[in-house]
């Protein structure tokens, strides 16, 4: 009669072997007691084998032609990348590549710690500016009926758009691990159209094109036509106007006309147009505006 094959060893079974086995009961005994061969006993008991290392995979074979930008010229590109100093065609030429730019632009694009970027458009603030720049936020954060305050001011700017060359518009190639560049503004010549608009927490004004260069005067007439028309029209008299410090914006015949109509001006620090939310609006604007451009013809 053929010889019966048993089923393996359970964990409840390897469970007791080692419970019998310390508490000193002979491997024979413990075959007799769990009715398994004293063969399966010992191979149950014997030691492990550590576990061998497994062996590492060799990386697939490359197929096709070797990178046109590796080794050493790829890692001093990234290195000189990292400075955030170069667009790709400047460092192509700089490094004297001799592969196609669109190889350098895609060699710094899987780099985890490089990202294309625009340089950030800035004014420069001495530590005065920034000392009334923080002063001014901490007071509003301490204001009681700050929802009511601020619904009741109405922010406005000037936007001048450059149409021959979008302005400020600079890309570098910048290292995560590093703080961001910065560009100064500049006034840019060319081709160009300015507005000026105003908004508050209940509406927008008309978006009024200025024409020629700007004087007090004509800021005045701007005011008295489009900021009052709005303002009456939503708050009546009780209303705060917010502007920036351009000096058309605090000239003696502005400053008149405020008194004259009564307008509350909100005070307002220096070199702080980032504080204003109508930035935001004119941003995508720009975006808008400088959408494919080739060239934009300006007709009044």
């Amino acid at each position: 009669m053929p010889r019966t094959k048993k089923l393996r060893l359970t964990e409840r079974e390897r469970g007791r072997i080692d419970g019998l086995f310390e508490a000193g009961t002979s491997k024979r005994g413990i075959a007799r007691a769990l009715s398994r061969r004293p063969g399966t006993i010992y191979r149950a008991l014997a030691p492990k084998p550590p576990p061998k290392a497994r062996k590492k995979a060799k990386p697939p074979k490359r197929c096709g032609a070797p990178p046109a930008l590796a080794g050493r010229e790829a890692r001093r590109l990234v290195r000189t990348a990292a400075r955030g100093e170069h667009s790709a065609a400047q460092l192509k030429a700089e490094l004297q590549l001799s592969v196609h730019l669109r190889t350098t632009q895609r060699t710094l694009a899987r780099v985890d710690l490089l990202v294309f970027t625009k340089m950030l458009n800035t004014l420069p603030l001495n530590a005065e500016e920034m000392r009334a720049r923080e002063a001014w936020a901490r007071e509003k954060l301490l204001l009681k009926d700050a929802g009511f305050y601020w619904d009741s001011i109405i922010f406005s700017d000037e936007k001048k758009w450059n149409l021959d060359v979008p302005d400020g518009f600079q890309n570098y190639w910048r290292d995560l691990r590093r703080p961001p560049r910065r560009t100064k503004r500049r006034q840019a010549r060319g081709s160009s159209v300015m507005v000026w608009a105003a908004f508050s927490a209940r509406g927008k004004s008309e978006l009024v094109v200025l024409p020629g260069k700007q004087n007090s005067d004509g800021y005045v007439y701007t005011l008295s036509e489009f900021l009052l028309s709005f303002a009456h029209a939503n708050y009546g008299t009780d209303f705060t106007f917010q502007q920036d410090n351009a000096s058309i914006h605090t000239s003696a015949r502005t400053k008149d006309f405020f008194a004259d109509q009564e307008v509350k001006v909100l005070d307002w620090p220096s070199k702080s147009p980032d504080l204003n939310p109508i930035e935001n609006l004119w941003s995508i604007m720009s975006r808008r505006v400088y959408s494919n451009m080739k060239h934009v013809k300006i007709t009044y």
